[in-house]
C-alpha cells in the first residue's frame, strides 16, 4: 500500500452537496484540503488514502459550498433598527445624515467586523459590498480571511464629500493594488442613476471597460426613484444605463423591483444580471420584484 498523501484537513463521514453540473449529494463521504484549497472529494472509503494534520467528523451533518451575497452595505450593522417603518428615500435621510456624521475608517472597519461575523455564522464566505471608506472595508476582510466583491463608488450624494472623494486616479490605485489578490474579487460601483450624473457614469463605464471589470449599481429599487430619473433625464434608470453602455454580461444591478416588461427583455438580452435583495425591498416596502418573470425572460 503506498504511503498516505499529507493534507492540512480531512473532512469525514459528510453528506455533501456538490453543486456540481449533475447536482450531486454525496452521502457518507468525505473532503480532502490542502494549501486551502479542495484537494480530494469521494466516498468515505477514500479517505484512508489521506494523513491529515486536522480531521474533523462530520457524520450527521450537511456540507455545502459557502454562500454568496450578491449585495450589501457591511457597515450599515451600525445603523440596524435607526429607522423603520419608512420608505426608501426617508429612511435615507435619516440614514445619510447618521452616515455623514459616523462613517470614520474606523466605525466603517467596526461595522464591516461585525458583518463579516454574521455572516460567517451563516455560512456566507464572500459578498459583495458597496459603501463609503472602501479602503476599511477591504482591510476588513482581508484579516478576517473573507472573500469579498468591492470596489471604488462613485456617486454625488450631498455632504459627503470629507467622507470620501473618488477620483478615477484612486479608483485605478485601488483597482491595481487588488485585482490580483485570492480575496478581492475588483468591481467599479456607482451608487444610482439618481445619485451620479451621466459624466461620472461614462467615468464608471470607462474604467468598467478600461479594466474588464464588474459593473454594480442600484436600479429602479422603488417607484419614487423611477419617477426621480424619469423627471430628471426623461429616461427610466435601466434606460439611462442602457443608453451610457452600463448593461451587459459584465454588470449587476441591485434590486430592480419596478421593471417593464421591455426592460426585462433589454436585460436579458444583454446579458445583464440582477441581485434580488428580498429583505430590503420588504422592510422598505418597495415591492415584490418580477423575478419569476426575469427568469422566464433569461435574465
Amino acid at each position: 500500500m503506498p504511503n498516505p498523501t499529507p493534507v492540512d484537513l480531512l473532512l469525514d463521514h459528510a453528506t455533501i452537496v456538490t453543486m456540481d453540473g449533475e447536482r450531486r449529494i454525496l452521502r457518507d463521504s468525505a473532503v480532502a484540503v490542502q494549501g486551502g484549497r479542495i484537494h480530494w472529494l469521494g466516498a468515505q472509503a477514500g479517505a484512508a488514502a489521506f494523513d491529515p494534520r486536522e480531521r474533523l467528523d462530520l457524520a450527521g451533518k450537511v456540507l455545502i459550498p459557502g454562500i454568496v451575497n450578491t449585495h450589501g452595505h457591511w457597515a450599515m450593522t451600525l445603523y440596524r433598527g435607526l429607522v423603520d417603518d419608512a420608505p426608501l428615500e426617508r429612511w435615507l435621510d435619516v440614514v445619510w445624515e447618521m452616515e455623514r456624521k459616523f462613517n470614520s475608517p474606523e466605525n466603517v472597519a467596526t461595522g464591516a467586523q461585525l458583518a463579516i461575523i454574521e455572516m460567517l455564522r451563516a455560512g456566507t464566505t464572500c459578498a459583495a459590498d458597496m459603501y463609503w471608506q472602501y479602503l476599511a472595508t477591504t482591510r476588513a476582510a482581508r484579516e478576517a480571511g473573507f472573500r469579498m466583491i468591492n470596489g471604488p463608488s462613485f456617486t454625488e450624494i450631498a455632504g459627503f464629500e470629507d467622507v470620501q472623494s473618488v477620483t478615477r486616479q484612486g479608483a485605478a490605485e485601488y483597482i491595481e493594488t487588488y485585482r490580483d489578490d485570492p480575496l478581492v474579487h475588483v468591481c467599479v460601483q456607482a451608487h444610482s442613476t439618481y445619485t451620479a450624473g451621466a459624466q461620472m457614469l461614462e467615468l464608471v463605464r470607462r474604467l468598467a471597460e478600461d479594466y474588464g471589470l464588474l459593473f454594480i449599481t442600484h436600479a429602479s429599487e422603488s417607484r419614487t426613484e423611477v419617477d426621480t430619473v424619469l423627471e430628471k433625464y426623461g429616461k427610466t434608470p435601466i434606460q439611462v444605463l442602457d443608453e451610457i453602455g452600463l448593461l451587459g454580461p459584465r454588470t449587476l444591478l441591485a434590486h430592480c423591483v419596478h421593471l417593464s416588461d421591455a426592460e426585462i427583455a433589454r436585460l436579458a438580452e444583454t446579458g445583464t444580471s440582477v441581485a434580488h435583495c428580498p429583505s430590503s425591498n420588504l422592510k422598505l416596502a418597495s415591492g415584490i420584484a418580477r423575478v419569476a418573470a426575469m427568469l422566464r425572460a433569461g435574465v
